[in-house]
């Protein structure tokens, strides 16, 4: 499912961001391709005057000269007094021809058969011509640009078209266009790896979330079954049993369904947050007094199970703590419980209090096996126990869970260490009332 979505995540984003990329390159294009091309009209309609003054200097318009004056950029073709110059007709094709004779005809119909008197002023027009039209154009479409001068030479009309291929801007524009849609692809290729990467880091907590909570649906099934596979069979013996032997059953369909009570209870616990934060009832309450409490309510399992069981508490009294005195009982009482269970008989258990300027530390210690560094942090998820704990009934794995939810919902955390030599000490940081 996951990879599925990761597939799609990136295809999408990828998709967008190409696609705005391909936007972007095509108005880039379009902006720049029409500059270049009013540029390179702009600059051809120049070098006619240019040409205009130049052919008008000349005495004598000679065949090197004229070939030298065309260079590599452009053509032209002469008309004296209407006859066709013969540079024309040796330099040119017969296409060609026929294209400056259709560009002249144009000329001549916008000066609507003008002659041209001794004091005529040399005239010159510039077109943007389309030889597939045989029209003027759109500079876009322009197969050509067109110059077409008049100016008197010995008292007769001497006319010239000067024609400028634009197939070298043509295949100039061509190559640009292909370089960015090179640019293009090897952006998208860029962009589909980046939305690969980055989709794949924004799952990975999602896939987390969904793998736990998977284990903890497969895990509180499990233990949910297991209290009542014992009810219904209690049940079923029930039925069957004489009157004076159903007490015992009956005993442990109690018992059970007081063990399913209290894990639904954890669960729901640990269901109810929200956005984050529990919502809890807390007040101004004095750690002094909530830790000396809870010690006396677990003396008589130290007594019990023949634990050295001591409290700790600091000789100046400490700033009120802003907490639910219920909660933070509890967490106590998952601590000692922990401890009690752990150690073995004969070991110590203590309970302390300190402070220091902003915290105040709550500390339950205890001389049994100790966490392993690689299991510090496994032991705050749901359900995880360690391999002592899996042959005791009473124990589900959610008491450091609900520990950690109630620290946060304090403001608070939990810290693990080792209890040199032997054992762990969980404590309590909370901040203390400013």
């Amino acid at each position: 499912m996951f990879e599925k979505l990761h597939r799609k995540l990136t295809l999408l984003c990828s998709a967008i961001t190409t696609g705005i990329l391909l936007v972007m390159s095509a108005a880039f294009l379009l902006v720049s391709e029409n500059s270049q091309r009013q540029n390179s009209f702009l600059s051809f309609c120049a070098d006619m005057g240019s040409l205009l003054a130049g052919m008008e200097e000349q005495d004598a318009l000679s065949h090197n000269w004229l070939k030298k004056l065309e260079g590599s950029k452009y053509r032209i073709y002469l008309w004296d007094n209407g006859r066709p110059f013969l540079f024309s007709s040796l330099s040119s094709s017969k296409e060609e021809q026929a294209l400056c004779g259709s560009i002249l005809s144009h000329y001549e119909k916008e000066r609507q058969g003008q002659n041209f008197p001794q004091t005529l002023q040399p005239l010159h027009n510039e077109f943007v011509w389309s030889a597939a039209q045989n029209a003027e154009c759109p500079l876009h479409a322009a197969s050509h640009y067109a110059g077409v001068m008049t100016w008197l030479r010995n008292a007769a009309p001497v006319t010239a078209v000067v024609l400028a291929d634009q197939t070298p801007l043509r295949r100039h524009l061509l190559l640009q266009r292909l370089r960015f849609l090179l640019l293009d692809l090897i952006g998208g290729l860029l962009f589909f790896s980046f939305s690969w990467f980055f989709s794949g880091k924004l799952l990975e907590p999602v896939q987390k979330n969904h793998e736990r909570q998977t284990w903890f649906i497969a895990s509180a099934s499990h233990e949910l079954r297991t209290p009542l596979s014992v009810i219904l069979a209690s049940v079923s013996a029930c039925e069957a049993a004489p009157p004076a032997e159903q007490a015992r059953f009956f005993a442990a369909i109690r018992r059970e369904g007081k063990r399913m009570q209290g894990l639904l209870s954890d669960m729901l616990f640990l269901a109810s947050d929200q956005n984050g934060q529990k919502s809890l009832p807390k007040a101004s309450a004095d750690l002094e007094t909530l830790l000396l409490n809870v010690y006396e309510n677990f003396e008589p399992l130290a007594q019990k199970s023949r634990h050295r069981f001591t409290v700790s508490l600091p000789e100046k009294s400490l700033a009120p703590c802003i907490c639910s005195t219920e909660k933070i009982a509890q967490l106590l009482s998952i601590f000692l419980e922990n401890a009690f269970s752990y150690t073995p008989p004969g070991g110590s258990v203590s309970l302390s209090l300190r402070k220091d300027a902003k915290n105040a530390y709550l500390s339950v210690a205890d001389t049994g096996p100790g966490i392993p560094d690689a299991q510090k942090e496994l032991v705050f998820l749901r359900f995880y126990r360690m391999e002592k704990a899996h042959s005791q009934k009473n124990h589900f794995g959610l008491g450091l869970c609900i520990a950690a939810d109630i620290a946060k919902a304090h403001g608070g955390r939990i810290d693990v260490s080792d209890n040199r030599p032997c054992g762990t000490i969980f404590t309590l940081i909370l901040p203390l009332q400013s």
